[in-house]
C-alpha cells in the first residue's frame, strides 16, 4: 500500500467516525452542541415571546444559532477609541467593548476578550463536525458566535461574533464599572477557556496528527528516492507537527 493510499484510508476512516459521532452521540444531538453552562439562563422566554421582541434576523441568529453574512454588521465600523459597550440584543447583558475589538479580516466583528469573565459562557459546537467553542450570552443563552485561539495578545483569543446578536450603547466605560474591562482580567481570566470546551478540539488535533504520523512511520522509505519523491514521502511530518502544535496550544489556553 502506497503512502497516498494509506493516508486516504486513514482520513476516510476519520471522517466516517466523526460523522457517526455527530449522528449517534448524545453529546452531539439536538443542535450538535455539548452545553457547558455553569448556571441556568437568567432571562427565560418562550419562542413566541422572543419572536415578539427580536426582528427576524436577530431571532435567527440568537435563538436558532444562525450566522449573519460577513461584512454585513455595523459593529465592524466601531473603533477601539469609541466609548461605549455592546450589549446582548435579546436581554441587554453587557458583552464587549470596542476597546478589545480588532480587525481579523474575517468579515465578522472580532474581540480579544469579553467585557467580563462572567458575561459569556461556552458550549462545544459540532455543527461542522470538527468541534468549535460556541459563545452564548450568560444571561439569556443567546448565540453570539465562536471563540478561536488565533487572536492578538495579550489574550491570544479571537471572539468571532455576530454583530446582529449585539446592540451598541454609547456609554462611557471605566475600570471601576461593574462591567468594565480590567487590564489584569484581560491578561488572565479572559485569556483562558474552560478545559471541557477545549478537550474535543484537542482530541481531534491529536487524532489527525497521529494519523499523518502513523502514515509516515508505516510507509516504506527508500534510499534511492529523488528530491521530489523525498519531499512527498516526508510531507505528512509537517502536517502532523502542525496539528500536534495546535493541540498543545489549545491545552495551554485551558482554565484548570
Amino acid at each position: 500500500m502506497t503512502l497516498l493510499q494509506l493516508l486516504r484510508l486513514n482520513l476516510c476512516c476519520w471522517v466516517a467516525l466523526a460523522n457517526a459521532f455527530v449522528v449517534h452521540s448524545p453529546i452531539a444531538r439536538g443542535h450538535h452542541r455539548f452545553h457547558l453552562n455553569q448556571r441556568a439562563a437568567v432571562v427565560e422566554k418562550s419562542t413566541e415571546e422572543w419572536q415578539s421582541i427580536l426582528n427576524q434576523e436577530e431571532f435567527r441568529v440568537l435563538r436558532e444559532k444562525g450566522t449573519e453574512a460577513p461584512f454585513s454588521s455595523s459593529v465592524n465600523a466601531l473603533e477601539t477609541t469609541d466609548q461605549g459597550i455592546l450589549v446582548c440584543a435579546g436581554c441587554r447583558e453587557p458583552l464587549f467593548t470596542p476597546r478589545t475589538k480588532f480587525d481579523s479580516g474575517s468579515g465578522w466583528p472580532s474581540f480579544s476578550a469579553p467585557i467580563s469573565s462572567t458575561s459569556v459562557e461556552y458550549n462545544v459546537d459540532f455543527d461542522l463536525i470538527l468541534p468549535r467553542t460556541e459563545c452564548v450570552c450568560a444571561s439569556c443563552g443567546g448565540h453570539l458566535g465562536h471563540v478561536f485561539d488565533d487572536g492578538p495578545q495579550p489574550t491570544g483569543l479571537r471572539y468571532c461574533m455576530n454583530g446582529v446578536s449585539m446592540q451598541y450603547m454609547n456609554k462611557t466605560v471605566t475600570a471601576s464599572d461593574d462591567g468594565g474591562v480590567i487590564e489584569q482580567q484581560l491578561e488572565t481570566e479572559a485569556a483562558q477557556l474552560p478545559l471541557v470546551s477545549i478537550l474535543p478540539s484537542v482530541a481531534v488535533n491529536l487524532g489527525i496528527a497521529a494519523l499523518f504520523l502513523n502514515g509516515w512511520i508505516h510507509h516504506e522509505h527508500r534510499a534511492d528516492v529523488d528530491p521530489i519523491g523525498l519531499l512527498l514521502e516526508n510531507f505528512p511530518l509537517p502536517i502532523a507537527a502542525f496539528y500536534g502544535y495546535s493541540a498543545v496550544k489549545g491545552l495551554l489556553r485551558a482554565k484548570l
